[in-house]
This record gives structure tokens, C-alpha cells and sequence, in this order.
């Protein structure tokens, strides 16, 4: 009686207790599911908003991807519209010319009424075979990529030739367009590294954090001066003009036939021009070798004049025979 009794008092304690869990579980379920849905969403926020990992050890691995605040999202430039293509256009011309210098400045003239510039100007002189020097140029510059063609026009005009013409056109939009989502991407970045920084404390932490901070500053210059050089590129196209000088003719040699009074008329202009000389010979002499022989010859005869009349000669020699 005592053992069936015990066993007895056994199921039904155990019953009991059995029933105390259940209920026990069923009223600390929706408690125990709060805290550990609280639990969950506390570790899945803390990396992404301080940059800390549970440890206390700044997670560096940012890149480009960077998570966003509560509340905030980042922009998604991929889905934002660009209707607008950017096309580099530029040309080139070789023209012959009358005057390299001259048209040299007109077309520099032209580029700044347009509201360009000139790039650089450059004149420069060679000499040909035949030993004539010529003069030749380089200009560069950059008119409004609208007005282009208006520009080529007024450069051919004022040619004699146009030995060569390329015109070249480049679109770049895809690349423009990439560029864009990384800058916007990297200043994201840059912005919530800022923020990380104002809630870093310790030392280690400050320092990774600026230099990330370095090199996506860094970046964000290297694609924002790519951007701009775009953006210049396309608003204005650049132009690269030489000139030549136009080539000389050959030379012409005409041939003459013979012609009797042309052959008289250059004969007697030949005695002309003889008798013209023999007078101003004669005239010459007149004029100068009279007065120079009675300076010079007039002297000497008196000398010689005195001389023989006070008998001075050469005294003469004897032979022996005279002396004896």
C-alpha cells in the first residue's frame, strides 16, 4: 500500500511540475521574445553606426561602402536620369595662305570675339632649296563647342587652300556619368568618416580614421578633376591651325627673236655710251691733269733751266792719253 501510494504521489508531482513550466512559459514567452529581438537589433546596429566592433576595435575595411545612419540613406545615383551626352569635339587644319603672320592673327581675332582663347601661337622660318626664306605657323585655340562650325567656316574663308581637315569627336557621357555615382559615393563616405571621428576617444581609433579620411579625399580630387576637365572639354572644343606660305611659281624665260632695229638701237646706244666716256675722259684730264702738270712740271723746268745756265753738267772724263 505504501509503495503503490508512493508511486502515486510521484506521477502526480510530477504532473505538477509539468504544468507549473507550461504555464510558467507561456506567460515569460512574449517577454524573453522582446529582449532577444532587442538583443539582435542592438548587435546588428552597432558596427554599422559607431564603426566599432564589440571588442572596442575600430573596424578600418570601409571603402566605398558605407553604412548609413538611422533614418538616413544614401543616394542612389545610378537611378538618377542623364540626358545630356558629353562629346569632346576638336579639329585640326593645314592651309595655305598669302601671309602666315597675317592670318595667324586674324584667326586669333576670331577666337576671342567668339569668347575663346588662344591656347598658344607660334611663327617660325624655314629657307627653300632654292635659298628664298618662308615663313610658316602654329596656332592653337579654344572656341565654344556650340559655335564650332561657325568657326571652321571663317577659318577656311580666309585660305587660299586647304591641303588637310579632321575633325574629331569623342563621347565620354558613360565615363561622365560613373565618375559622378563615385564622387557622391566618396563625399558619403567622407561625411560619415567625419562623423566616426567626432565620436572616436581613443587615440588609434582617431588616427585610422583620418588616414581612411586621406584617402578618400584623395580620390574625390583625382575624380573631381577628371570631372572638370570634362566639363571644360566639352563647353569648349580645341582648334590647332598651321599655315604655309603659298609655293613660288616657276620662272618664265621668254625667248626673243631677232630683231635688226633692236640690234641698231643697241648699237648706237654702245657709241653713245663710248663717246660719252672718251668726253668725260677728255674733260677729266682738262680739269684735273693740267692744273697737277703746271704744279708739278712747272718747278722742275725752272730748276732745270737754272741749272744749265749757270753751267752746271756732269764733269767729263779724260783718257790717258790726253794726260800725257
Amino acid at each position: 500500500m505504501i509503495k503503490s501510494l508512493s508511486v502515486f504521489q510521484f506521477g502526480l508531482i510530477s504532473v505538477s511540475i509539468l504544468a507549473v513550466t507550461i504555464i510558467g512559459l507561456a506567460l515569460l514567452g512574449p517577454a524573453v521574445g522582446n529582449i532577444h529581438s532587442s538583443v539582435v537589433n542592438n548587435l546588428d546596429a552597432m558596427p554599422r553606426s559607431t564603426g566599432f566592433v564589440s571588442d572596442g576595435e575600430f573596424a578600418p575595411a570601409l571603402g566605398s561602402q558605407v553604412a548609413q545612419p538611422p533614418g538616413q540613406t544614401l543616394p542612389d545615383t545610378n537611378s538618377q536620369p542623364f540626358d545630356q551626352r558629353v562629346i569632346l569635339k576638336n579639329a585640326s587644319l593645314t592651309l595655305t595662305v598669302e601671309t602666315p603672320a597675317t592670318r595667324i592673327n586674324e584667326i586669333a581675332a576670331m577666337a576671342e570675339v567668339m569668347g575663346g582663347w588662344v591656347v598658344s601661337s607660334n611663327t617660325y622660318t624655314s629657307t627653300t632649296s632654292s635659298g628664298e626664306e618662308t615663313m610658316s605657323g602654329t596656332i592653337v585655340v579654344r572656341v565654344p563647342a556650340k559655335r564650332l562650325d561657325e568657326a571652321l567656316e571663317q577659318i577656311r574663308s580666309g585660305a587660299l587652300k586647304v591641303d588637310n581637315e579632321n575633325i574629331t569627336g569623342e563621347d565620354v557621357t558613360q565615363e561622365y556619368v560613373d565618375l559622378s555615382s563615385r564622387l557622391e559615393n566618396l563625399r558619403a563616405s567622407e561625411q560619415q568618416l567625419r562623423t566616426i571621428m567626432d565620436t572616436a576617444r581613443k587615440v588609434e581609433d582617431v588616427l585610422a580614421v583620418q588616414r581612411e579620411l586621406t584617402t578618400v579625399r584623395g580620390e574625390i580630387e583625382v575624380i573631381q578633376g577628371r570631372l572638370n576637365y570634362f566639363d571644360e572639354a566639352s563647353a569648349y572644343s580645341s582648334i590647332s591651325v598651321t599655315v604655309y606660305p603659298k609655293a613660288p611659281g616657276p620662272v618664265e624665260i621668254q625667248t626673243i627673236g631677232w630683231n635688226p632695229a633692236t640690234t641698231a638701237e643697241n648699237a648706237l646706244g654702245a657709241l653713245v655710251s663710248v663717246l660719252q666716256f672718251l668726253l668725260d675722259a677728255v674733260i677729266v684730264v682738262a680739269i684735273v691733269g693740267v692744273p697737277l702738270a703746271l704744279i708739278i712740271g712747272l718747278p722742275s723746268w725752272l730748276i732745270w733751266r737754272t741749272r744749265k745756265r749757270l753751267g752746271f753738267s756732269k764733269p767729263q772724263t779724260r783718257t790717258p792719253q790726253e794726260t800725257d
